[in-house]
């Protein structure tokens, strides 16, 4: 197993851009994991997927990118600058996520003056990449019975899924907010118990109105969610809202 040649608490979007770079090996506690080696290792020895994942994983922005690109917000030749701006992250994050996808050969980042163009990998070999990821956004859940947090957040689950199919969602209302508002709006007294709750929410360790359509959680959310589930009802649903998500971001090439 290649060793790790740094290990720090905390570190900056600009320090890890040039540890990327430089193919250094290193660890953020809590935030990232990047080892080049490692990665070129499981590449040689044709070990699994899952090998791979536990190697190297894409960070929580990398992966909202590539969701971006899947629903054809993001496109090729598009610069830093704009991808930042969709994303809603400042430029060093997007930069950093950017040069860890490209370690990952979803992207290659090309300079042109003093600009540099991202050209993203075929759109059918990164949805099949992903599809295989089941990494969920899903920090924790919990209920409430406010009607205040409707207002910072976007329908998952069966409510998302009932939104981009027919199927009818007859459960409790399901929800998404960020760890962000949801640590600095709410306190905890907005909690309850099931039987008292008007929503189920869902904590995430993103944005999840990024990418959102429609009010709903982006659909490549909604089958990483759900794509586990094994009754019939739920994946005919979830075969439906795919082919409609695909033929959409083939309607945009």
């Amino acid at each position: 197993m290649p060793r790790i040649h740094y290990s720090f608490d905390s570190l900056d979007a600009q320090a890890i851009n040039r540890l990327i770079k430089k193919h250094r090996s290193f660890v953020v506690k809590d935030r990232y994991i990047y080892m080049p080696f490692a990665l070129m290792q499981v590449g040689t020895e044709k070990t699994s997927a899952n090998t791979r994942k536990r190697l190297q994983a894409l960070t929580t922005d990398a992966d909202t990118v590539l969701v971006g690109y899947l629903s054809g917000v993001l496109t090729n030749g598009m610069m830093i600058k704009d991808i930042s701006s969709a994303i809603e992250r400042d430029m060093r994050t997007t930069s950093v996520s950017l040069s860890v996808l490209e370690s990952f050969q979803y992207v290659e980042i090309q300079k042109q003056g003093r600009s540099r163009i991202i050209y993203f990998a075929d759109r059918d070999e990164v949805y099949d990449r992903l599809r295989n990821d089941v990494k969920t956004p899903i920090k924790y859940t919990f209920f409430t019975d406010s009607q205040v947090i409707l207002q910072h957040s976007v329908y998952s689950g069966y409510s998302a899924l009932s939104r981009y199919s027919t199927v009818m969602d007859s459960s409790l209302p399901t929800i998404a907010v960020s760890a962000r508002i949801r640590n600095s709006l709410f306190s905890k007294t907005i909690e309850c118990d099931k039987d008292q709750a008007l929503y189920q929410v869902e904590v995430w360790d993103r944005d999840p109105s990024v990418f959102a359509i429609d009010d709903a959680v982006n659909p490549f959310y909604v089958i990483r969610i759900l794509g586990n589930r094994s009754d019939e009802r739920t994946i005919d649903a979830l075969d439906e809202m795919e082919e409609k998500s695909l033929n959409r971001w083939k309607g945009n090439e």
